[in-house]
């Protein structure tokens, strides 16, 4: 695959290759590898990106490396080079989110079909992709350019959950692989550890404990939704996902998700974070229940089989007495 002659010194190199290097079945050995793949691509010497064999990718990265901006204004065939290098295989992979973050040196390797004759720095190329990257996306907003923009952007550390909820389109095998792969560009919660041993449902638990005082419906939402756990399963016998405990302080902010700002009391409406209030027997308790699957409120009817609170849903009880948001209970 890699014409050693293409790049420099390459044979005597020590190539560490994911796929190969770790054993998918030993669960010990696969946290242990996982957990240390940020230090690995943060001290390579540098990381290889194989592009595969595209004539359009070879233009696109020959014209990169050597055009001026006017270049940028002619689009044809520019334009279709670019929509093949955004729309290649490898930028849908959640694993090279890390890999292009942390890269002292991504090297772009890509093939005319013949021979490699493509090998590409991205530090050469950054000037120019910021560049074409602004002109396209004034020009063509429908298109998405998000592999571009993920190249040219200055990676900010975000928490864990808001880079899962970024990333939640890119493809892998394993849904917990989506979490995994971001952990060296997040801000972690403490503790944080890779654990395969972990159901994709218990791992979403995890998550949203670990949020603590800072738990908002909208994490939990977008941890449930990007992992894909969040769905009705028919049985009497479901667990609800979530039992949260909400104590707030009475003023007119404590209804309003700090995330998106939506107001859950003054403005219900079905496809938003929106909660119908139901009483329960305890006076001093309100309750409101969300489903995240139908996007619908739902009250709580007590002795109804039909009501059972289902995969999916989250229970939210709020006491009258002012406190602190607390996670009572999770599975």
């Amino acid at each position: 695959m890699i014409d050693n002659g293409s790049v420099p010194n390459l044979q005597s190199r020590l190539l560490w290759i994911d796929a190969l290097c770790i054993d998918q079945q030993n669960v010990f050995e696969r946290n242990h590898q996982v957990q240390q793949m940020g230090a690995i691509y943060k001290n390579a010497t540098q990381v290889l990106a194989w592009l595969g064999d595209s004539h359009h990718i070879v233009e696109f990265l020959d014209t990169l490396e050597h055009a001026d901006a006017n270049a940028f204004k002619q689009y044809d065939p520019l334009i279709w080079h670019a929509t093949a290098f955004c729309r290649h295989k490898y930028w849908q992979r959640a694993w090279i989110t890390q890999e292009v973050s942390l890269a002292r040196d991504l090297c772009l390797v890509a093939s005319n079909g013949r021979n490699i004759n493509r090998v590409a720095h991205l530090h050469s190329l950054k000037s120019n992709l910021s560049l074409f990257l602004a002109q396209v996306n004034q020009d063509f907003p429908e298109v998405q350019w998000q592999a571009l923009d993920d190249l040219t952007s200055c990676q900010s550390r975000y928490g864990l959950i808001e880079n899962l909820w970024r990333y939640r389109k890119k493809q892998c095998q394993d849904r917990r692989d989506l979490v995994y792969s971001l952990f060296s560009i997040s801000d972690l919660p403490p503790k944080a550890r890779v654990d395969y041993n972990l159901q994709t449902s218990e791992l979403a638990s995890q998550l949203i404990r670990s949020l603590g005082d800072d738990l908002c419906l909208c994490y939990v939402r977008m941890t449930l939704q990007s992992l894909k756990v969040a769905m009705h399963s028919p049985g009497d016998n479901d667990k609800p996902f979530a039992i949260l405990h909400i104590n707030p302080t009475g003023s007119a902010e404590s209804s309003q998700c700090t995330v998106c700002g939506w107001d859950h009391l003054e403005n219900p409406d079905p496809g938003q974070m929106a909660l119908k209030r139901a009483e329960l027997s305890d006076p001093s308790v309100e309750t409101w229940r969300y489903c995240l699957c139908c996007a619908r409120h739902h009250s709580i009817l007590h002795n109804s089989r039909n009501e059972e609170i289902r995969n999916g849903h989250i229970v939210i009880s709020r006491r009258r007495s002012t406190g602190k948001i607390t996670l009572s209970e999770l599975p």
